[in-house]
């Protein structure tokens, strides 16, 4: 070979060298993305996810299914296993004022078909008389079972929450609601 066939043999593979680094690059940043997906699913993360519990009621047996959660000053709650209702039931959340206080400080929560049916079976299970509203994972507010509300498309949470959250709460729900859908 004369020199000018060497200097382009070396000059091809530096080329050679710089596309085999670029490819490289170029499959573990797709790697990397491919991985975040699936971490998150694919979905647009959660905000705001609502899920209300029973509360297990004192006495609960050894067999029974429990676990616990905590608000956000740590003091424990523990629940029945599976959620009463969940976001994926909840289509649409309205902030309305609470009983004789100013401002938003109760959720009224607009139940789907499957979730007002949820609702009435909860409502008339003796397992516990006393729900728990867990936004994010923490427990925001304890509420009363009440056998009335079941004949309801929607169930109101009375709770007190800052302007600001309860506008996150009622902007999300229909995002989170469509997310399982």
């Amino acid at each position: 070979m004369n020199g000018r066939g060497r200097r382009l043999a070396s000059i091809g593979g530096a080329w050679r060298a710089i596309a085999i680094g670029f490819g490289a690059i170029v499959l573990l940043a797709g790697c990397g993305l491919r991985n975040r997906s699936l971490a998150e699913g694919g979905r647009p993360r959660a905000e705001y996810w609502l899920a209300i519990y029973r509360l297990a009621p004192a006495g609960t047996a050894d067999g029974v299914p429990t676990h616990e959660l905590a608000d956000f000053t740590g003091k424990p709650y523990r629940v029945l296993q599976s959620p009463v209702l969940t976001s994926a039931f909840i289509p649409a959340v309205e902030a309305v004022p609470g009983e004789g206080e100013a401002g938003p400080t109760a959720l009224k929560l607009a139940l789907d078909g499957t979730g007002h049916k949820l609702w009435f079976q909860a409502c008339h299970d003796p397992a516990g008389d006393t729900a728990v509203l867990v936004v994010d994972g923490f427990v925001r507010a304890t509420f009363p079972l009440r056998r009335d509300q079941a004949g309801c498309e929607s169930l109101v949470v009375p709770a007190a929450w800052g302007a600001a959250e309860a506008a996150g709460i009622v902007q999300r729900a229909p995002r989170n609601y469509r997310a399982v859908r």
